[in-house]
């Protein structure tokens, strides 16, 4: 084949990118192929670093073909495939998948109906609106959009999120991966594990993509990274030819192709071998029109006169009319059927000229699937009516036709598989006009069942009104301009109340984004909307929105007039004002020829003010703008993300808006005045450890006593002070905790009333009695302390869980953990050797003395106080406890600033309590920790989810929280989450100062605090009686 200059310039490069414009029939395929046979026969280039990539299987296989034709050979090393093809082989040696873990397309729409049964959406086809889903989902994989910034067109954005997330959560449980999923996986595997990257790029050195035009925003990242660092990356495309953008391609890439690789070779294969002048000529001077295009010269390659011919028609009736002639005609004139071809731009076109071929005895084939007419929903619709006249009572065939016409019954009528007549009706007694429907549609479907098939159908049409419901979809589908701005012009006031209310109604939906903003004259000026489908008249949410708002009184007034008038104590207020402006041009959302200033903004935050205090619940919306956050720094403020919908540009229309929350300032009810503890209470041996609650007892009991009560649950009980100060009290205690060592300390000192471990029984445990496993001994040396003093532990270790009483045991463990926490500087294991001993006496002691004197104290603080109590060890999102009177609440404090990891701070001595059973510890760490245990309290949502949680589960309790200022959920967020379950909560600040932190001489000092109790209760039930 001889080879023009431009295509012999493609075929001889060799390393370096180069991008190919390629028109049609300009060869690309040859160059492709023949590029390849020239790197391996005339450059060396092992076959097996070759990757030449195609669109379709088809394409890779032709492409496959055509090079084995030209190199003469059997098979060959060279790779050729689609993208998911490669990304897929990537996969399967990456994470062991075979073909069986690929889903199906019947797969994905069945999980697709699983997951949307759980939603209560309306749709008028349910395969075209998964199909719809199914694309945006794709669209977010493959443009590698944020979900939360992906607004949907098919349902609503949290909707599509949330189908988003269990879509994708099936595929993971089922261990199986879609066509987006090969590509995504692929770029996470590659961005991750630079090594497996480094393998695949040594291994195709040099790659090749036909219809570059076509690829997408992941698929390019991908080949960037594939094709580095040597970047021998030769793509041949037609960026005229682009025409699958609404499948994700990204033609710009293309475009952009050098200033990614400025090195990076052009050449044009300007040569189209495949037509005639004329319709080379006709293709460029209508592609002309194109502005964002590579400019080319293509000219034709072979000679020839055949003119185009244009033709119109008034409609697709006299079209395929004449088509079939002109088709029956050719035949006539010699030409073979198998030598005309027609081109239509969607699948549902050729149905009309199909009967029209088959009329005219035409023989044809189709190369795509064509709908099938009856699958369309209309005719799906009408053989349900006919289904459920002859007996169905399936709540999914009611469902779909129950509003097709308009009969404003809601979905929620119908809570079961199946349907009743009578049952239904009755739902609908207090709304007379629609029972009527759902009557009226019984005697439809009794008549419909005497029918023929044909009078059925159009007594569907006619008698049900099926042909006015359709005419009233098609007039939503077309909303007109002229309409528009006819309806605009009215004068609003001369117009009848429900006229004037239609109007508002109709502009909203019809004009650009909804937007509603006046001229100086007080006149509606926003221009049109172009809406495919603008549903102006939602009749059912019509009569919704009237049926609610029949009980508010809606009034037009001055805001702070309004206010003054109606706000009362309890009352929740929603107030969104005219935004603040961001930018030059942002006021064009203003709303009123009355302008709203920055000093009408001052003067509304002090209203907001007047209403705090005369206790009303405040939710303001605003822009996020510097004076929003000035006006409302005493409130909670939250950043959100929003769609701006008055630009045209879409990569403008995102935006941040603020919600400030301001909750009612609270009436105080509780009295804290702090009242001496039992001296008890002070003999409950003294630890440095961190959360420790010991300098606030004083103010616990102040609140706590203020309530009747008799039971209380210490949840997270750490330390144990606070349960024992409880117990101290006459009171009966559950202590919890997922701490090993915390329900040791509690079994010890709260659950055990009575028993004590003697002396001489806690010297004998000093002594080995039988080897030990050595454990301590060999896994911690040299890491906390000396080798005599681990050959100790492990003997200790060894003769405690030896002793049969649980008390004995639980005191002796206690002793030994806190004879550890006593013997390390600062009492934690985040660090080895002893850099921070500072020489007090405690490190002094030996471990024998300190595991001696702990039990000693652990004896002294043993005592009965008449009531059972119990210590549990669980996690405190599940624990079962039956009906507390009162619930204390200390869990590790979520802060961005710090962590609340307890496991990492004590890994040592939690050990020494579960003696290391259960865990894993971490070899690769220099401290021999284990991993920390799972909590929600270690992210601000998981902290906000669990509190909620627990507040639920102890409803009916009294709950007293403690909590820190540093922390999160904020105060106001506490409030909110804890007044969901509770009448009254109160707010109880404490200046405190932590043993843990920031040290004296830090510039940050983070340990001086204020502490908070946040205190629920139900007054009238549980007040204490003075």
């Amino acid at each position: 084949m001889n080879y023009n200059k431009s295509q012999q310039q493609a075929i001889r490069h060799k390393d370096g990118p180069m991008l190919v414009l390629a028109g049609p029939g300009s060869g690309k395929t040859a160059v492709i192929t023949q590029r390849t046979k020239q790197l391996i026969e005339y450059e060396n280039i092992d076959p097996s670093n070759i990757l030449v990539i195609t669109f379709t299987r088809a394409a890779a296989q032709e492409m496959k073909q055509r090079f084995l034709a030209l190199t003469g050979e059997e098979r060959t090393k060279v790779t050729f495939g689609t993208f998911h093809a490669i990304f897929f082989m990537v996969l399967k040696l990456a994470y062991h998948f075979d073909s069986g873990n690929i889903i199906s397309e019947e797969q994905r729409y069945q999980f697709m109906r699983e997951i949307l049964s759980y939603h209560h959406l309306e749709y008028r086809d349910e395969g075209e609106f998964i199909g719809d889903v199914l694309t945006e989902i794709s669209r977010v994989k493959n443009e590698q959009i944020p979900l939360e910034h992906f607004y949907s067109s098919s349902c609503g954005e949290e909707i599509f999120r949330k189908i988003y997330r269990e879509y994708d959560e099936r595929l993971k449980r089922n261990r199986l991966i879609d066509f987006d999923d090969m590509l995504t996986y692929t770029y996470e595997l590659f961005s991750q594990r630079k090594d497996i990257l480094s393998a695949w790029q040594k291994k195709y050195r040099y790659i090749l993509i036909d219809e570059f035009q076509d690829i997408n925003l992941i698929q390019w990242k991908i080949m960037c990274m594939l094709a580095a660092p040597e970047n021998n990356l030769f793509v041949v495309g037609d960026d005229d030819q682009s025409i699958y953008r609404f499948r994700g391609s990204k033609p710009e890439i293309m475009l952009g192709f050098q200033k990614i690789y400025p090195q990076a070779k052009i050449v044009n294969l300007e040569v189209n071998y495949r037509c005639e002048p004329p319709i080379v000529e006709a293709a460029m001077r209508l592609i002309a029109h194109n502005e964002e295009r590579f400019p080319k010269k293509i000219r034709a390659g072979k000679s020839g006169k055949q003119k185009v011919r244009f033709q119109y028609f008034e409609d697709c009736y006299k079209e395929n009319a004449f088509l079939a002639e002109d088709i029956r005609q050719t035949v006539q004139n010699g030409v073979p059927l198998s030598e005309i071809a027609v081109l239509f731009r969607t699948n549902m076109q050729p149905r009309a000229l199909m009967e029209y071929m088959v009329s005219a005895n035409l023989a044809f084939q189709t190369k795509d699937r064509i709908p099938d007419i009856y699958e369309h929903w209309i005719a799906r619709d009408f053989f349900t009516y006919i289904r459920i006249a002859q007996g169905s009572d399936s709540r999914a065939d009611f469902l779909s036709i129950m509003n097709r016409p308009k009969r404003y019954i809601g979905r929620d009528s119908l809570p079961d598989e199946t349907v009743c007549f009578d049952g239904w009706m009755k739902l609908y007694e207090e709304q007379p006009w629609i029972a009527e429907r759902i009557e009226k549609l019984w005697y439809d479907l009794k008549h419909l069942s005497r029918l023929s098939p044909y009078a059925a159908i159009n007594y569907i049409r006619r008698g049900i009104g099926y042909d006015d419901y359709l005419a009233e979809y098609a007039e939503y589908r077309n909303a007109n301009k002229e309409d528009f701005y006819e309806v605009r012009s009215l004068d609003w006031f001369k117009l009848k109340k429900e006229e004037a209310a239609a109007r508002t109604i109709y502009l909203n939906k019809t004009c650009f984004n909804g937007l509603y903003r006046v001229n100086k004259k007080g006149q509606f000026n926003v221009p049109f909307g172009k809406y495919k489908a603008p549903n102006f008249c939602d009749e059912e949410a019509l009569f919704a929105a009237s049926d609610v708002l029949k009980k508010a009184t809606i009034t037009c007034g001055d805001y702070l007039s309004v206010l003054k008038e109606y706000a009362e104590p309890g009352d929740f207020i929603f107030l969104d004002p005219p935004y603040l402006p961001i930018s030059e041009y942002s006021d064009f959302k203003r709303y009123t020829k009355e302008q709203f200033y920055e000093e009408d903004h001052v003067e509304l935050a002090k209203e907001v003010k007047r209403l705090q205090e005369l206790g009303c619940h405040v939710i303001l919306t605003n822009s996020n703008h510097p004076l929003v956050h000035e006006l409302y720094a005493d409130y909670k403020i939250e950043v959100i993300q929003t769609k701006r919908y008055i630009s045209c540009n879409g990569s403008k229309r995102k935006g941040e808006d603020i919600i400030v929350d301001i909750l009612p300032k609270q009436k105080t009810m509780l009295k804290i005045v702090p009242k001496p503890l039992p001296e008890q209470v002070m003999k409950y041996p003294a630890t440095r450890y961190m959360g420790s609650k010991s300098k606030l007892l004083p103010q616990i009991w102040a609140v706590a006593s203020q309530f009747n009560f008799d039971s209380v649950v210490d949840l997270f009980s750490g330390s144990g002070i606070v349960g024992y100060m409880f117990k101290a009290q006459g009171k009966t205690v559950i202590s919890n905790d997922y701490m090993a060592m915390s329900a040791t300390f509690t079994k010890a000192m709260v659950e055990n009333n009575n028993v004590v471990l003697p002396l001489d029984e806690a010297k004998k445990l000093l002594i080995e009695k039988k080897e030990s496993d050595h454990f301590v001994e060999e896994t911690f040396r040299g890491l906390y302390y000396k080798d005599e003093e681990n050959r100790l532990i492990d003997i200790l270790r060894t003769n405690i869980a030896a002793i049969r009483d649980q008390y004995k045991k639980a005191i002796a463990m206690t002793a030994l953990i806190r004879a550890c926490t006593k013997k390390r500087p600062r009492g934690i294991f985040t660090y080895t050797g002893d850099r921070y001993n500072d020489g007090r006496k405690d490190l002094q002691k030996s471990l024998e003395q300190q595991f001696l004197e702990a039990v000693e104290s652990i004896n002294n603080a043993i005592f009965d106080n008449g009531c059972e109590n119990k210590s549990k060890h669980g996690d405190a999102m599940e624990v079962k406890i039956k009906h507390p009177d009162l619930v204390y609440i200390d869990p590790p404090y979520y802060s961005p600033l710090s962590d609340n990891e307890y496991v990492r701070r004590y890994h040592f001595v939690e050990g020494l309590a579960r003696d290391w059973k259960g865990v894993e510890i971490q070899e690769n760490t220099v401290t021999k920790k284990f991993k920390s245990y799972p909590t929600p309290f270690s992210t601000r949502k998981g902290a906000a989810d669990a509190f909620d949680k627990l507040f639920k589960k102890f409803s009916d309790s009294i709950l007293i929280v403690s909590y820190s200022s540093n922390s999160q959920p904020t105060q106001d967020e506490m409030v909110a989450l804890m007044s969901k379950y509770k009448e009254h909560v109160e707010v109880v600040p404490i200046d405190y100062t932590y043993s843990f932190g920031n040290q004296k001489h830090a510039k940050t000092n983070r340990n001086k605090v204020q502490e908070y109790l946040f205190v629920g209760f139900n007054g009238e039930d549980v007040w204490k009686k003075k």
